[in-house]
């Protein structure tokens, strides 16, 4: 995340300074890293800033983005403007057959915890590593190489607006095997989401790796929403679902093409209007429309089943 300072220059902009100081005399460099004046930004390694000056025009894109990328390994970064609105955050991410890590940040925590439309819950055992999907006939020895210590000099990519800018080449991904959980088909759409009570802050980062020689990849990033409850309890012993009071209330996170309000198969069942709580694992009947429906919810909260009573 960015770190705002005071810093100094030898020139009257960024885009034509040889390096960035931390006094005024300019004799001490500033620490190596990326540094932005909101205009542009630069890389400074050694003392001397390396890298050309890349157009930053809104240093984060708005919500409600949507991205498709065929490319090189890279870390992409996508710095977004999630406005103030509440509720969870929703993000699309469709990595296709070549397998490729995706996380978001949001307050200082990440997320990769994703619903697939096909195979439902897929996530990485650690909650700050990338979440790797894609086909396991595509694997690029990706667990194998974050067992053996991981990847470095990776190329690093961020997003403008328009288009992804190199804005570094010595990026750095660790984990471990337990973060690739590939599927023997196209897992398709994914949902990840992150909730979102306040209206600020309102930056986040979603970040994806592609491992593999090659990538290709879209997200749709979401605006927040509050999402829109059912009533429901749960179904105890035999009882009929049919049968007795609905007075709990039950929010779906909904897949892409989905509708909150309306539980379906390998969506994220949860307990509030902003997806913090999942449901336990358990079932569940929901009214909607006038219809009963029985759902069975996972240990990670996610449908596994939906069947009219």
């Amino acid at each position: 995340m960015a770190t705002l300072g005071n810093y100094f220059l030898d020139a009257a902009t960024l885009s034509g300074a040889t390096a960035v100081f931390t006094d005024a005399t300019l004799t001490t460099a500033a620490p190596d890293g990326y540094y932005s004046d909101s205009t542009v930004v630069r890389q400074q390694s050694g003392g001397v800033l390396l890298l050309g000056a890349v157009s930053c025009p809104s240093c984060s894109s708005p919500c409600g983005t949507s991205i498709s990328v065929t490319g090189v390994s890279a870390i992409y970064d996508i710095n977004y403007n999630v406005g103030s609105d509440i509720g969870p955050a929703i993000i699309y991410f469709n990595a296709g057959a070549i397998p490729d890590g995706i996380r978001a940040l949001y307050n200082s925590t990440y997320y990769n915890n994703l619903t697939s439309t096909v195979w439902g819950y897929l996530s990485s055992s650690q909650p700050t590593n990338f979440t790797y999907v894609g086909i396991t006939a595509s694997d690029c020895s990706i667990g194998t190489t974050l067992d053996g210590g991981g990847y470095t000099s990776v190329v690093e990519k961020n997003f403008n607006g328009s288009n992804f800018d190199t804005v570094g080449t010595s990026g750095t991904v660790t984990g471990t095997s337990a973060d690739v959980v590939l599927t023997s088909t196209d897992p398709q759409w994914c949902t990840l989401y992150f909730p979102k009570t306040s209206p600020t802050p309102d930056n986040s980062l979603v970040q994806i790796f592609g491992p593999c020689p090659a990538t290709g990849w879209d997200i749709e990033i979401n605006c927040p929403a509050v999402l829109t409850g059912v009533p429901g309890r749960v179904l105890v012993g035999a009882v009929d679902c049919l049968l007795g009071d609905l007075p709990d209330t039950y929010f779906n996170v909904p897949n892409r093409g989905g509708t909150a309000g309306d539980p379906q198969l390998h969506e994220f069942l949860c307990l509030d209007e902003y997806a913090i709580n999942r449901a336990p694992a358990d079932t569940y009947v929901v009214e909607v429309g006038g219809v009963r429906k029985k759902l069975i919810v996972d240990a990670n909260g996610v449908i596994t089943l939906v069947s009219v009573c």
